[in-house]
């Protein structure tokens, strides 16, 4: 596979410096595809870190439009490494984070969409963790929603719960089987964890992220959550979260393997609550197809009662008297 390469870390006309010898070196992977207009901002958040042993490699998966010249004009002014490395054909995310990950020189690494944004102590906070708990794998933070103005979005009421208990648990996997809670540009993980999990599984078309969380801490790697939100998610119309919508039969694969695939065998009861959550927000989301709400309702219900609420509730009498009506 033809892969070309441009790389400004041994470029001395851009003004580089040499990275400092005595902190650890950070490699920020950003994927991209044809948003030139949003990497800007996503790049100068990592250029603008307080903690400076940072390279970036922008991975872009052959988009029409080759940010070459707009990076560019980007990094002059910042003495800061960064890599721009273009697949010859387009292989979609996870791809484009894999081949990040095969060319990251640092010893802890981070992933930012090239539509979100970084707090500018982001990385020099949870570096500081790893220094004070060397014992820790994956340091993960509280996120933002943001619209491209900068204004900020409220959590709803049952996902804000749903959260603090997923970060209180003492176990991250069986927390993370009940759905996913960290988001793919929050964690700063060590690159040993990324190594022993293997990459990011090329063959699934969303939910990477959680895919690879569950697969890191089934390997027994320690998570520690730095309660303050570092990352900003920025929603807009071409958001691809928004268009991934929830897809049942994903969610249950990657359940499967990571049950399947986990050294120390899942109890029954975790199981059992793990695929009620997919069951319960599949009935959710069908809410206006009947049938199948109330088949996925009904087997979500009789796996976990305790996700039965008053919403849940007036859904389903709902349902039932329009079907009786």
């Amino acid at each position: 596979m033809l892969i070309v390469f441009i790389v400004f870390l041994e470029n001395e006309k851009f003004g580089f410096n040499k990275l400092p010898m005595n902190l650890p070196l950070v490699s920020v992977i950003i994927p991209t595809f044809n948003r030139s207009d949003l990497l800007v901002a996503s790049l100068e958040s990592v250029l603008n870190q307080s903690y400076r042993s940072i390279e970036v490699i922008i991975v872009d998966d052959c988009s029409p439009q080759n940010p070459e010249a707009l990076i560019l004009g980007h990094v002059r002014s910042h003495k800061m490494p960064v890599s721009l490395i273009r697949h010859a054909y387009t292989k979609k995310q996870s791809s484009a984070i894999n081949t990040g990950l095969k060319h990251a020189h640092g010893e802890f690494i981070t992933i930012l969409n090239d539509d979100d944004l970084f707090d500018e102590r982001k990385v020099e906070r949870q570096i500081d963790v790893f220094f004070k708990h060397p014992e820790v794998d994956v340091v993960y933070s509280d996120y933002m929603h943001i619209d491209l103005s900068g204004r900020k979005f409220a959590y709803s009421h049952r996902k804000a719960c749903f959260l603090r208990r997923a970060r209180k648990s003492t176990n991250t996997f069986h927390a993370l089987l009940q759905g996913n809670f960290i988001d793919m540009i929050s964690p700063l993980v060590r690159k040993k964890a990324f190594d022993q999990a293997g990459g990011f599984r090329e063959g699934l078309t969303s939910r990477e992220d959680w895919d690879m969380w569950l697969r890191i801490s089934a390997n027994g790697s320690t998570f520690y959550f730095l309660d303050e939100p570092l990352v900003y998610i920025r929603i807009h119309p071409c958001n691809k979260s928004k268009q991934s919508g929830l897809n049942r039969k994903l969610f249950e694969r990657i359940l499967y393997g990571a049950i399947k695939d986990a050294s120390v065998p899942v109890p029954h009861r975790v199981r059992e609550r793990a695929y009620a959550k997919v069951f319960f927000d599949y009935a959710n989301a069908s809410y206006k197809k009947p049938d199948v709400f109330w088949r996925y309702m009904v087997w979500a219900l009789w796996l976990d009662v305790s996700l039965l609420n008053s919403k849940t509730a007036k859904r389903l009498v709902l349902s039932f008297l329009r079907n009786v009506v």
